[in-house]
């Protein structure tokens, strides 16, 4: 414990005296991330980067030194991001883990200690392949490392890239889009967006709406629905 910190990615990123809880620690553990876009990412790339961050508690001297802690984040989902630099894509380094497990299950209670000691002697000898090669196995180029990140943070522009082709004299009513891309969603374990989020998001992306009549829309009489122009469904 006394080698470990916990915290959160906003307030890392937010508050000036919270990236001192990293100072001599060797990990830094995070748990599931907001939903904010990420747009100050410096002291994020400073912590992993092997710079010099200046450290600061409250009512003391700053000072500057070394951070050795290694960023471990456990989450469904994470963040957009308004850094596309090859410096904070390269950060990355993403695991999938697909498997659930019954939690009324004790699973770590039934491994002998024999496993965790054969884990660190294994740990120990890939340890020095490791310092040899400087990089994991299947680490990824700096491209797939990008597609990887905006693929599980911007999974609505991947639905759409997936899904939609642009067409300028086509539309989508915006209730069969966010009832498709809310049923993939559901599907590929991404996080549930809100119709007003979804919204906000289209726009962002430069697809607009408007509100189009209908005449069959209640038994026969007519009315109006919200539409996404400028896309229609892949054949």
């Amino acid at each position: 414990v006394d080698n470990v910190c916990s915290t959160e990615l906003d307030t890392l990123l937010n508050s000036r005296f919270e990236v001192t809880r990293l100072h001599k620690k060797l990990v830094c553990l995070m748990g599931e991330t907001n939903f904010n876009e990420m747009s100050k990412t410096s002291i994020l790339k400073k912590l992993t980067g092997g710079d010099i961050i200046g450290f600061e508690y409250k009512n003391k001297n700053p000072f500057e030194d070394h951070n050795y802690a290694k960023i471990i984040i456990a989450t469904n989902n994470l963040p957009t991001t308004t850094d596309k630099t090859i410096g904070f894509y390269r950060r990355w380094f993403l695991i999938d883990f697909p498997n659930q497990f019954d939690e009324k299950k004790d699973i770590l209670s039934e491994i002998p200690d024999k496993e965790y000691n054969s884990l660190a002697l294994r740990c120990i000898v890939t340890l020095k392949s490791l310092l040899t090669k400087r990089s994991f196995t299947n680490e990824g180029s700096i491209e797939e490392r990008m597609e990887r990140y905006e693929s599980r943070s911007n999974f609505l522009e991947q639905f759409l890239k997936s899904f939609t082709i642009k067409d300028s004299n086509s539309y989508i009513t915006a209730a069969d889009f966010f009832k498709k891309f809310s049923s993939w969603s559901k599907e590929n374990r991404h996080r549930e967006m809100s119709e007003t989020t979804v919204g906000t998001t289209m726009k962002k992306l430069g697809i607009e709406s408007d509100r189009k009549y209908f005449n069959w829309l209640f038994d026969g009489k007519g009315g109006q629905l919200r539409c996404w122009n400028g896309i229609k469904w892949v054949d």
